[in-house]
Order: C-alpha cells, then sequence, then structure tokens
C-alpha cells in the first residue's frame, strides 16, 4: 500500500494566505481545478496513492504515529512493503516530470529517503513501514536544489501566478531585485507598451507602475506585489462585495483621472469605427478561414440566428446606429485592455495598479479613445466572464430548449452580484450599463479568432457574444415599451 501524505494549510503569515484569505491549498484554484488536483495531474505518479491530508509538518516518528492513530490506520495491519510519502504542498515542482521519474522509482528501495536542498531540508520525504517499526539506520538524501517554487515566499508565488502555474511561461517574466524583466519576440509590442508607460500624463502616474530600462525585446517594470483580478475572480475574493465596491471606487478615481479632448462629432464617430468596426471586420474574415467556422454557423442558427453574420450584423448595425446619432463628443486617454487579467488590486489596501497597456507606436494621440473601450473591456470581466472562459471555467451543454447553453463553473450567485454592481457603478458615473454590453459584444466576437488554440473557448466566446447582445436588446426594447 502506498499512501500520500499532503500537509495542506497555507502558512499562516505568508503572502498567499494574506491575499486570497484561504487556509488550504485545497481550496486554491488554478484554472477550472484546485491545486491539488493539478499538481497530481501534473506528477501522475502521485495518482496511485491513498491520499491522506494533514495540517502540519511532520516533525518526529511520534507525531506522524499519532497521525494514522487518529486515522485508524494500523501499521501492523500493512504490508511490508508498504511506506508513506510525506509532500508539503508549499512546494511547487519546477520540473513535474523529474519530480514524477523520482516518486516512481523510490517506490523499489527499502530505505528511508530524504529530499534536501542547499537552503534547507525540504518536507518532503519517504518513510517504510520497517522505519515506523524500528528505526533504520540507513536513509537515502536525494538532492533536489532549485527543483521547486516555495509558494511561502512572496516572490515565488508571483513568478507562479505570472505564469498560471504553466512552467514553460517562466522565461517570459524574469525577476530582478526590483524589477521584472518582461520580455517577448514581439519587439513592437515591446516598445508600445513602454513608450506608454514612459509617458502617463502625472494625474495617473499612482495608478501605473514604474518602468525602467528598456532593452531590445525587454524592458523592467516595477515589481508589485499582488495579484489581477482574473486570480481574485477564480479564487471567489470577489465574492465579498465590500471589497468590489472598494475597488469600484479605486476605477471611479482613475477614469475621472483620465485626461479627456472635447472633438466634434465626426472626429468621435470616425474613432468609434476605427476601435469597434474596422478591426472587427477584419477579425470577421479571419473568423471566416477558421476551421470551425461551419459550426459556428450552424451554433448561431441553433441560437436563433439566421447565421453567424446575422449575428455579427446585429452587434455592429446597433453600434453604427449609436455612432450616427453623435451623442457624445469626448476622447480619453484610455488604457487599451482593462479586463481582470491587467488589473492588479490589493484586496486589504484597496490600491490598484494597470499594466499591459495597449499602447502606442509613434505619438500618445493613439491612446485617445472613446470612453465607451474601456468600460467594454470592464464589462467584459465584470458581466461577461472573459476570464472565466482564457481559464476554461466552463462547461458547453444543451439545455431543456434544444439550444446551447454557456455554464460558468462558479456560482450564478456569485456572477450575479459581481453584474449588479458594476451595473450600479456603470449608473453612478453617467453610462447605460445595457448600452456598454453591446460593446462588450463586439469584443468577444471580434476576440474568436484570436484564441485558435481552443475551439472550445472560440465557442464559448461566441455564445457569451449572444448573451450580451441578448441584454442589450431585451434592456433596448424595455426602455422602449416604457417610453411608448
Amino acid at each position: 500500500m502506498k499512501f500520500l501524505v499532503l500537509n495542506k494549510t497555507i502558512s499562516q503569515d505568508s503572502f498567499l494566505r494574506n491575499q486570497l484569505s484561504i487556509e488550504s491549498y485545497a481550496d486554491l484554484i488554478v484554472g477550472r481545478k484546485n491545486y491539488v488536483d493539478y499538481l497530481i495531474e501534473l506528477v501522475p505518479e502521485l495518482k496511485n496513492y491513498q491520499i491522506i491530508f494533514v495540517e502540519e509538518n511532520i516533525t518526529d516518528m511520534d507525531q506522524f504515529k499519532s497521525i494514522l492513530n487518529y486515522r485508524n490506520i494500523k501499521i501492523s495491519d500493512l504490508e511490508a512493503t508498504s511506506f508513506f510519502l510525506f509532500y508539503d504542498l508549499a512546494y511547487f515542482p519546477k520540473d513535474p516530470e523529474l519530480l514524477n521519474n523520482i516518486f516512481s522509482k523510490i517506490q523499489y528501495t527499502e530505505e528511508k529517503v530524504n529530499f534536501y536542498s542547499a537552503k534547507e531540508k525540504l518536507a518532503i520525504f519517504k518513510l517504510p513501514i520497517n522505519e515506523l517499526i524500528k528505526r533504520g539506520s540507513q536513509s537515502l538524501d536525494i538532492d533536489i536544489s532549485n527543483k521547486f517554487l516555495d509558494t511561502r515566499l512572496t516572490s515565488d508565488v508571483l513568478d507562479l501566478f505570472s505564469s498560471n502555474f504553466q512552467i514553460r511561461y517562466f522565461n517570459q517574466l524574469k525577476a530582478s531585485q526590483s524589477y521584472y524583466i518582461k520580455s517577448s519576440s514581439n519587439s513592437l509590442k515591446m516598445r508600445a507598451e513602454y513608450n506608454f508607460l514612459t509617458n502617463i500624463p502625472s494625474p495617473l502616474k499612482p495608478f501605473f507602475p514604474q518602468v525602467g530600462e528598456l532593452k531590445n525585446n525587454s524592458y523592467e517594470i516595477e515589481k508589485i506585489y499582488t495579484f489581477d483580478l482574473s486570480k481574485l475572480l477564480i479564487n471567489k475574493v470577489l465574492q465579498k462585495q465590500s471589497i468590489v465596491d472598494k475597488l469600484l471606487v479605486k476605477l471611479k478615481e482613475y477614469l475621472e483621472a483620465c485626461p479627456v479632448k472635447t472633438i466634434d462629432s465626426q472626429v468621435f464617430g470616425k474613432s468609434m469605427t476605427d476601435n469597434f468596426v474596422t478591426k472587427s471586420q477584419k477579425r470577421l474574415e479571419d473568423t471566416k478561414k477558421l476551421s470551425l467556422f461551419d459550426k459556428l454557423n450552424q451554433i448561431t442558427q441553433m441560437q436563433g440566428f439566421k447565421d453567424f453574420d446575422d449575428l455579427y450584423s446585429q452587434i455592429f448595425d446597433a453600434i453604427k446606429e449609436f455612432i450616427s446619432s453623435g451623442k457624445d463628443k469626448s476622447l480619453y486617454f484610455s488604457h487599451g485592455d482593462l479586463c481582470f487579467s491587467n488589473i492588479l488590486f490589493d484586496p486589504h489596501t484597496f490600491a490598484i495598479k494597470l499594466i499591459d497597456p495597449r499602447g502606442f507606436e509613434n505619438t500618445i494621440e493613439e491612446t485617445y479613445r472613446p470612453i465607451y473601450y474601456d468600460l467594454a473591456k470592464l464589462s467584459h470581466s465584470f458581466c461577461g466572464m472573459y476570464d472565466l472562459i482564457v481559464y476554461d471555467m466552463f462547461e458547453i451543454k444543451i439545455n431543456e430548449n434544444a439550444s446551447l447553453e454557456l455554464v460558468y463553473l462558479i456560482d450564478q450567485s456569485y456572477r450575479d452580484q459581481l453584474k449588479s454592481q458594476f451595473e450600479d457603478f456603470m449608473k453612478s458615473i453617467g453610462y447605460d450599463p445595457s448600452l456598454i454590453r453591446l460593446f462588450e459584444a463586439s469584443l468577444f466576437i471580434s476576440m474568436i479568432p484570436l484564441h485558435q488554440d481552443s475551439n472550445t473557448r472560440m465557442i464559448a466566446q461566441c455564445l457569451q457574444a449572444i448573451d450580451s447582445l441578448r441584454a442589450y436588446q431585451m434592456s433596448s426594447k424595455g426602455k422602449k415599451s416604457v417610453s411608448s
């Protein structure tokens, strides 16, 4: 019998526990899985073990025996080949394949196995039955220096979350003493972001991190010791309405601090067309080239549209109608991608920092856009749950009406609360939340070809575009019926 003993407790004074307000690694969400399930998936050898959860590190043999007694596991009843593998979940493997290899081999030795690093003896060891019955004299020590990230350390946690727990992405964001080094093969994108971050108007500087030097395809950016909103969303930190209220206050402060330019209706209309219509027409052409396009056509027909073109036309005809109304004549200094993953937020100090702006290539004038673009990006996350699609936290099901339904894997009440708070926020700053849902729908349908690595995500984007459009249409019909 092989037992896997997991210490699931997150250190009380750790950054991870402080920011997410969770006490157990079993409650830490990584994509659509919890941390424990994700780790076992990465190290498949662990699936062959019977799991025992404990809430502390094991420091001596008597402590270990008392844990077994508490769980009614009698050593005398176990086979002589049985052993226990103790693993402190604070350690996340940088090389899961190597760890899996080690764990698959240690079962063939009768010795006690201790894992250690240059820094310390890790809380990972193999304990055979004979070690519990009589203290054996032999042990095998395995050096695994630099093979783990330690989630008790703030810097390691930030590295882990910035990579979305994907080891192959670690090289994109390397840490120095005071800065992260952000790099990309797209040198134009790096320069555009750097141009933006070094030309921020004074009133907005508190909302952005400082930047250091630009070198080739990378630039230095200040370390911010907090998580982005997408991580807080999936780990249910945003269930607390008081925290979301504080967040919205900060977003309001930011939006009110953005410089504004008053222009004529023709210039405003052109900017709206450039940001919403022209870009989306190019994306429509890209979508029609997808091997998935025939299926997208079928899906839109199942949802009550003539075809995908009909869905597209309903969204952008309504946007063109708004543009032609000439109701607005202002352009705002715009981040350009104000979604949850680009908003760092501390749920204790309520400070926000905005990262990964769209930037500009030539002049700062390129950053001025209709405020509807940034509001639509916020709605994209608050109401459209874009981040749950990115993290694959959804399922696509057929409902009782034989229609496809996008089902998100967080509570309906949680989503409704976020949507309601955002709608109230929109009203408080003078904007119609249903109109913002229309612009949100345009973002979803235009982003379909950007997710070609996953057919299910592209389908989810299409279904959410439909839901967002219908939210706008239902509200518009209601307003027309009231006015008539």
